[in-house]
């Protein structure tokens, strides 16, 4: 049995993170309020759904730069309010990213160096491993929580089930 590897922590989970805000979102079309759901907020004070999904494609192709060197470009956030179909859209773009990180680019860029510059929160030198485990993969579960509850807050009936389901086994993509 072999171990788990730094492919398997991160873009193996980025894969489950994208499939289960793909399924989430496509359930909240079927709301007769869906589109007004891309402005919506927990709080006045919080970012959009709109910004929750942007950011969770964000941190995939930040994570694909650092992990992998590739120089993918970052996505742009439009300046008009998009629709739902263009938040799914934006979700299966990230799903499809993940999918296309080989093992190998990533498996062994453990102890690389990571600087992460975040916004009112400083800079990190980090390794990465750490990069993976302590910025990326909670910051994407971070978003994609705050994603759901902006969807449940405004009346979509999503359950635990929504959430967990595509963590119940392994990546689509796993041999």
């Amino acid at each position: 049995m072999s171990g788990i590897t730094l492919y398997d922590v991160s873009f193996g989970e980025m894969e489950k993170i994208a499939t289960t805000l793909i399924g989430i979102l496509k359930t909240a079309t079927q709301s007769p309020d869906a589109e007004s759901f891309p402005t919506a907020k927990l709080y006045e004070d919080m970012k959009p759904l709109s910004y929750q999904v942007h950011i969770v494609e964000h941190t995939v192709v930040r994570a694909i730069r650092e992990i992998t060197g590739s120089s993918i470009e970052f996505p742009v956030e439009g300046t008009n309010p998009p629709t739902m179909a263009d938040l799914i859209a934006s979700a299966e773009k990230t799903l499809a990213l993940v999918k296309g990180v080989d093992a190998a680019s990533v498996n062994g860029k453990e102890d690389s160096p990571v600087v992460v510059v975040a916004a009112n929160a400083g800079t990190w030198n980090m390794t990465g491993k750490s990069f993976i485990l302590n910025f990326a993969i909670p910051n994407l579960f971070f978003h994609l929580q705050t994603t759901y509850a902006i969807l449940r807050n405004n009346g979509v009936p999503l359950g635990k089930k929504d959430f967990l389901g595509p963590f119940a086994g392994p990546p689509s993509s796993a041999p």
